[in-house]
């Protein structure tokens, strides 16, 4: 018997299309250009940015994640400037929000055990991905939002499962995991223990409610 559900969210309560991740790299860009002046260039800024997520990515291929106050320092540092970037950084998001799946709300509200959400982040941090949800008025269905930013461990590592675990109050056993990664979701959450959905699709998200 299943008495808890988790849910990854990009790729699976929030639609990835083609251009979204080049317009909020635009948008980050624009914002980060406001925020430090004629300090810094754009070909400036956007090499300190490519440089900065290639030594991020470094890190995170031990599936240990990077703080975003971290992420921000190094910003700083390539740019040789002290302003506080952090909400330029993070929040480029909320000035594009994105798509959702066309079965998130539905899905959110018919289920009716515990719910639990375990999302990976990049730039974009948890707090700020909150804010997101909320935006659309889906904060409210999660009993534990788990980010890998604030976790500090990135799926597949049991750690963050583990902590949705031990939040939700409920056996890993009893647990489904619903996401569209073979490897950070299916993988991830099987090793922790859990039931899993893969999302192939965004119809797929509705085959929760057979399962609960």
């Amino acid at each position: 018997m299943i008495q808890a559900v988790t849910f990854d969210l990009w790729g699976t309560l929030i639609v990835d299309f083609k251009e979204y991740d080049r317009i909020i790299q635009e948008k980050r860009e624009e914002l980060l250009l406001t925020a430090v002046g004629e300090k810094v260039s754009r070909e400036e800024l956007v090499k300190a940015l490519k440089q900065s997520w290639s030594q991020i990515q470094s890190i995170r291929k031990t599936l240990k994640d990077v703080p975003t106050s971290e992420q921000v320092r190094m910003l700083q540092t390539l740019l040789n400037v002290d302003y506080n970037l952090e909400k330029p950084y993070t929040e480029a998001i909320l000035c594009e929000l994105p798509r959702l799946n066309p079965y998130t709300r539905e899905v959110l509200q018919q289920v009716k055990t515990k719910k639990g959400l375990i999302s990976n982040t990049g730039r974009t941090p948890g707090k700020v991905l909150r804010a997101v949800l909320s935006d659309f008025g889906l904060l409210k269905f999660f009993d534990v939002t788990l980010f890998s930013n604030e976790v500090g461990y990135l799926k597949p590592h049991p750690e963050i499962f583990r902590q949705a675990t031990h939040a939700l109050g409920v056996p890993p056993s009893r647990i489904l995991h619903v996401g569209d990664d073979i490897t950070t979701d299916i993988e991830g959450a099987r090793t922790a223990g859990m039931q899993t959905l893969l999302v192939g699709n965004p119809s797929d998200l509705q085959k929760v409610l057979e399962l609960v």
